[in-house]
């Protein structure tokens, strides 16, 4: 039976093989895990976003709420982080998702590319500025591996892109959390959790895993690529009101800068 929006329930699916192995990481040392996960996302809709995205790259995801209070380590390192970025354009603030034109869907060639990036200090401040107040904006723990990534080039500049799903416009379209859910369902990759991020693990000043909250209580997750944090948790996210053709398959993706551990969710147009 199908529901307002026209859906029918889903076909039961099989479990999809990997697309990648995780990447093996340094021993744990004496650190004790009680999970180890490729990625924990930490958040609400835009946390769902991150763990469709790293589901769809075969990683192993733990979903977890946020929390506005964390232990007195994570809270200097997230202001360490953050608070000392210029004010944001206008163009990273308000609800509806970002649209960016890109020149076509990257070759073969484009993808995982071997070549140096320049590194830009300047762009990637004002960058991470605008992900911060963005409400689709994450702060990552780790540069994203480039075997993640995939390169576009748009108004003549590269951009590192994470993506997460295709998205056919139209006015039929849910609300976008609601939508999101729907893909995250088909995908397999957790939408909900009663986990609680408590805080952070660091050895000697980098980030290693998570504290979360869990009915079971307490317990620690070795995250080997990272914790991927919603920066502005309870945002509403919204579909855009221009900028795309109504009917056009467009790409939903994290972009983010080289060498940057800011990001954000935007629509990703293709130019003639």
């Amino acid at each position: 039976m199908a529901d307002r929006y026209g859906r029918k329930p889903r076909p039961q699916r099989t479990q999809r093989p990997a697309k990648r192995d995780p990447v093996e990481t340094a021993e744990l040392g004496d650190q004790h895990w009680d999970d180890v996960v490729d990625v924990v996302c930490a958040g609400s809709a835009v946390a769902t976003a991150a763990a469709l995205a790293a589901v769809r790259l075969g990683l192993r995801v733990r979903l977890a709420a946020s929390s506005d209070t964390v232990d007195e380590d994570t809270a200097t390192y997230l202001s360490s982080v953050t608070d000392d970025l210029a004010d944001p354009s206008p163009e990273g603030v308000g609800p509806e998702l970002p649209v960016r034109q890109v020149d076509g869907p990257p070759g073969q060639s484009d993808q995982n590319p071997s070549g140096a990036v320049t590194f830009m200090g300047a762009s990637l401040r004002t960058w991470a500025a605008k992900c911060v107040t963005a409400p689709g904006g994450v702060l990552s723990t780790s540069v994203a591996d480039p075997r993640m990534t995939t390169r576009y080039t748009g108004f003549g500049r590269v951009t590192e892109v994470i993506p997460v799903c295709e998205v056919t416009a139209g006015a039929d379209l849910p609300p976008f959390e609601q939508w999101l859910d729907d893909q995250a369902d088909d995908e397999d990759a957790p939408t909900t959790s009663e986990d609680i991020l408590a805080g952070l693990v660091f050895d000697d000043g980098r980030v290693t895993g998570a504290v979360l909250d869990t009915p079971d209580g307490l317990r620690t997750v070795r995250a080997k690529y990272g914790v991927v944090l919603a920066l502005n948790d309870g945002a509403d996210l919204t579909w855009p009101s221009a900028g795309v053709p109504d009917g056009a398959t467009v790409d939903l993706a994290f972009v983010t800068m080289a060498a940057s551990r800011f990001a954000r969710l935007e629509l990703l147009v293709t130019g003639d």
